[in-house]
């Protein structure tokens, strides 16, 4: 194939991508009820628009002026806000804008899947993300996954060029900025310093010699690279660090959000064998208890983290079992049923999201396949994996909801594009050595 074939391939799917999640936005999804965080983004970035700043919304209407807050990452908001200043800040409008997220992430999946498997497997990666609905979903119900898969994308990009031996500190910066842009949009991504951005920066000093050195030799010539992609990291975090300090007169690194997360997956509901809540999430949880009548966030969220680490004590025989049931529930490997119907509670169509756990399930047996291609094929893998690693460390700290396996998507449209294209691979040498089996026309 050639590479205008692939370009021009490729902007196609971009195209398809891009009306897909505009149907799915505007004839889907405005049916749904707007509630939850679709419509918390939704006001906070309108409230940045008006020139609120990044302040709870409706505060000025309990209060009389804005009031401050760090309960949500702060990028998909601002990102929305830009088109709230220009005028198109209805909720429609924001999901509008919010799909032209989709067709990026399909644009990076497929020059991920070239790195990877060449061109028809990057084209095969990038057709599966332009249709599949858990990524549709995301960018047509205004919540942070919508930037954040096009994020994972590029870190992946970046990642595997890096592992190439190109661009050397650069791209060690840009790999390292681009998590911490993915940290501002999800916080658990910082968890890809470790996971991803140092062993990567281990594995191409180890490549980079000749021949390759044992990791440990290559710990050395790796610190230029892992510091470089750790500072710009730092970096790119420091603006909302300060801003939080100066505006809630207290450092928050990531949000407040973990306290009523904590809150509302560590109680009785969520413990108990036997309730249908085990391993998920109990907003009721939340609201009510000492913690809930304090009025600072801060404290409150304090207060809530408190509550969880000694229910967690005073059960600490039944963590194991919760932490499994977490991870499970990620995977929609125990009660999928209740991700149904918690989607739907987020605004996401449970049509839809059927069609997507069936899409996903045949993605799984396919990407068993690409591993095998790659893996015989010498390309790592692992980086791929990492992300797998990244959603189950966050759902056993959390909860299990499959909208929070967005990271481990992209890897795994990845995946099951390698494996597709292997099996296409592998039809075409068939029908090629039954051709040349036929006897030559007389």
């Amino acid at each position: 194939m050639t590479k205008r074939g692939f370009s021009l391939g490729l902007g196609g799917l971009a195209l398809v991508a891009l009306v897909v999640r505009l149907v799915y936005a505007l004839a889907i999804a405005p049916d749904l009820p707007a509630r939850g965080d679709t419509l918390l983004y939704h006001l906070l970035a309108n409230g940045i628009a008006d020139g609120d700043g990044y302040a709870r919304p409706f505060s000025e209407l309990m209060t009389g002026a804005p009031v401050p807050t760090a309960s949500y990452p702060p990028l998909y908001p601002l990102y929305l806000s830009v088109f709230s200043f220009a005028g198109l800040d209805s909720l429609d409008a924001h999901r509008a804008v919010s799909c032209l997220l989709g067709p990026v992430a399909v644009v990076l999946v497929g020059l991920v899947g070239r790195r990877l498997a060449g061109p028809r497997a990057g084209l095969i990666a990038a057709a599966l993300a332009a249709v599949y609905p858990q990524l549709v979903m995301v960018d047509g119900t205004v919540i942070t996954e919508a930037l954040y898969a096009p994020l994972i994308a590029l870190i992946l990009l970046l990642g595997y060029r890096l592992l190439d031996g190109g661009g050397g500190l650069w791209i060690a910066a840009g790999l390292g900025a681009a998590i911490g842009l993915a940290t501002l949009t999800r916080t658990e991504a910082i968890g890809l310093v470790v996971l991803l951005a140092v062993p990567l920066c281990v594995a191409a000093a180890r490549r980079r010699s000749d021949p390759p050195a044992r990791i440990r030799d290559a710990l050395r010539p790796a610190l230029p690279l892992a510091g470089v992609a750790v500072a710009a990291t730092v970096l790119v975090l420091v603006p909302w660090v300060v801003r939080n300090a100066i505006t809630l007169d207290r450092a928050v690194v990531f949000t407040t959000n973990s306290g009523h997360t904590a809150a509302a997956t560590v109680c009785d509901d969520t413990f108990r064998g036997g309730s249908p809540y085990l391993g998920f999430v109990r907003h009721q949880c939340a609201l009510t208890g000492p913690c809930a009548a304090i009025a600072d966030e801060l404290d409150q969220a304090a207060c809530q983290r408190d509550a969880a680490w000694r229910y967690m004590r005073d059960h600490r025989g039944r963590v194991p079992v919760v932490l499994a049931v977490r991870v499970l529930r990620v995977w929609e490997l125990y009660r999928y049923q209740d991700d149904l119907g918690y989607g739907e509670l987020w605004s996401r169509s449970i049509p839809v999201a059927k069609a997507g756990l069936v899409m996903y399930a045949l993605m799984l047996l396919l990407a068993v396949g690409g591993i095998v291609r790659l893996r015989r094929a010498r390309v790592p893998v692992w980086p791929l994996l990492m992300l797998a690693v990244l959603v189950s460390l966050s759902a056993a700290m959390t909860f299990g909801f499959s909208r929070y396996r967005l990271a481990a998507e992209i890897p795994l449209v990845l995946l099951a594009g390698a494996g597709l294209d292997r099996g296409v691979a592998a039809l075409g040498a068939r029908r090629r050595r039954r051709l040349a089996a036929q006897p030559a026309p007389a």
